[in-house]
């Protein structure tokens, strides 16, 4: 080779490698391979007939595919804007909308709430535009980033990937429900809202600016081995960060103990790796490739399976065993447990407020677990079913949230003081009051409307909310709604129902589990004339 050719050919090089490089650095979908998702939840996977798991997120966003198309320049213009993966915002109107088929003739979702491609929920925002216009993307796509700021502010430590997965979940259910890495889509709808989002985004990425990347780390990971087949990424010792912190949550799930989940890929850790790639006819070379990857959300998916024909066995009424009297639990000679079912199981589920079948199922012993842990009970082996310490807990914490007349008084028409019982429920419940009246500025910055409750201009109303998630929520707003005589049906509804305090009508509102009330439970009361 000449000097020449071989100056062309260095140059040709260079240039290539530089476009590369360019080309790489410009994918505005990158930062979604710095995260590893664990996919649709069993109750997301459901609506179209799938298991948990990645693979069936993957299958519901291909799904989409042919109605997100057409509006691929709204999501890469929209993106470019707010500096936001344009295959993010596609993945998120997959999951909010379908892609629009979830919409009725209006263009509204969400029991009329939300509105749109992406659900901007009417009742926090004036939505813009037509419900797949370009304005009402960018609008949405505006809400997400205000989202990312907070979370990022909020956060300062977490890797980029995980403060943006944190907008995400936030979409769904509020930045005050984003507290914890591992616990970021609880209260979520589903339990899995940017973990969903984020396995879509990753599939959608190659039709919505570019595909995402799949051997970036996160959290100082090494660089990742080159094994055959798939792309995942790959974890290996030395590894660190929140995939593999994720990846020893799963190992321990399926049984290989680890002890502390601390994110570093050490020799424990490996050894488990191993130990399942063995079991699983593996090579158990300690390396989590694509083979091992697939190989644990396929044993995950078999678990969850296989708890839910467990499940179904005990409705199924085939292993049903009458329930021991409440007489001979309080006295310790028998205690209640999954698969019994009768009167004195109907009584511990009314302590509990969950369904009143009379049969101790698998949620059953769940909300019993719950319990147990919330009142730092020392139960031994014995989570999950109930003995005379228990069962002893439970009814006085029930007349504890009995008792109390309700009464008007104080201000706000008297509506502040028809709070008070309910303020006594969360009291002995160990739940915080959060908010209560807001001035016009604070209305104006949590995104609410003069219209609310907790608005001051609002002479005869009052509102208070209780920061609360999970199952811990559902006990309160069940153990409100007795209190008040409102209907369970109408618990995260908008309807508002009317009592009689002290010969005074009022007008009683009980949110929980609805948009921008996943980390509260929220009770409105206003004075009716």
């Amino acid at each position: 080779m000449t000097t020449t050719s071989a100056t062309r050919s260095q140059n040709t090089s260079a240039t290539r490698a530089t476009t590369t490089s360019t080309r790489a650095a410009s994918n505005p979908n990158a930062i979604l391979s710095k995260y590893q998702p664990t996919g649709a939840s069993a109750a997301t996977a459901r609506q179209d007939g799938l298991p948990a798991g990645v693979a069936s997120s993957h299958k519901m966003a291909r799904t989409d595919l042919s109605k997100l198309k057409p509006y691929a320049d709204a999501f890469a213009a929209a993106g470019k804007k707010h500096d936001l993966p344009p295959a993010l915002l596609a993945a998120i109107a997959s999951r909010e909308s379908r892609g629009g088929s979830a919409l009725d003739s209006r263009g509204y979702g969400d029991h009329g709430n939300g509105f749109g491609l992406m659900q901007v929920d009417k009742r926090y925002h004036n939505p813009k535009g037509g419900p797949t216009s370009a304005a009402h993307i960018d609008q949405a796509a505006g809400i997400l980033k205000s989202y990312h700021n907070q979370v990022k502010a909020k956060h300062p430590d977490w890797p980029p990937e995980q403060q943006l997965r944190g907008a995400v979940a936030a979409y769904n259910s509020g930045v005050g429900n984003v507290q914890t890495l591992k616990g970021m889509d609880k209260g979520t709808t589903g339990d899995d809202y940017s973990t969903d989002v984020w396995a879509r985004a990753q599939e959608l990425a190659p039709h919505f600016g570019g595909k995402a990347g799949s051997t970036a780390g996160t959290g100082g990971s090494t660089g990742p081995a080159k094994p055959s087949g798939g792309n995942s990424l790959v974890l290996k010792e030395g590894s660190k960060g929140t995939e593999v912190k994720t990846l020893q949550g799963r190992l321990e799930k399926l049984g290989f103990e680890l002890g502390q989940q601390d994110g570093v890929f050490g020799p424990k850790t490996e050894a488990a790796v191993k130990r399942f790639q063995s079991k699983h006819n593996l090579e158990a070379d300690g390396i989590v490739g694509p083979k091992t990857h697939q190989a644990i959300e396929k044993a995950l998916s078999a678990r969850t399976e296989q708890a839910k024909r467990q499940s179904d066995a005990f409705e199924s009424g085939s292993k049903w065993k009458d329930a021991p009297a409440l007489a001979d639990v309080k006295s310790g000679k028998e205690h209640l447990q999954q698969g019994m079912e009768g009167g004195s199981v109907k009584h511990l589920q009314k302590l509990l407020g969950v369904e009143t079948d009379g049969k101790f199922g698998p949620n059953t012993r769940k909300a019993v677990a719950e319990f147990q842990r919330e009142h730092r009970l020392d139960v031994g082996d014995a989570a999950g079913s109930v003995g005379p310490k228990t069962l002893a807990a439970m009814e006085k914490a029930a007349r504890s949230q009995g008792t109390g007349d309700i009464d008007a008084g104080r201000g706000w028409g008297g509506s502040e003081g028809v709070a008070d019982a309910a303020k006594a429920i969360a009291r002995d419940m160990g739940i915080p009051v959060t908010s209560q009246k807001r001035n016009l500025a604070d209305t104006q910055r949590v995104g609410s409307t003069t219209g609310s409750d907790h608005y001051t201009g609002n002479k005869n109303a009052f509102a208070t909310d209780f920061g609360v998630s999970g199952q811990r929520g559902d006990q309160l707003a069940r153990a409100i709604a007795k209190k008040y005589g409102i209907p369970a049906s109408n618990i995260g509804t908008y309807n508002r129902h009317t009592v009689n305090v002290d010969g005074q009508k009022y007008s009683l509102q009980l949110l929980w589990k609805v948009k921008g009330h996943f980390d509260h439970v929220h009770l409105g009361i206003q004075r009716a004339s």
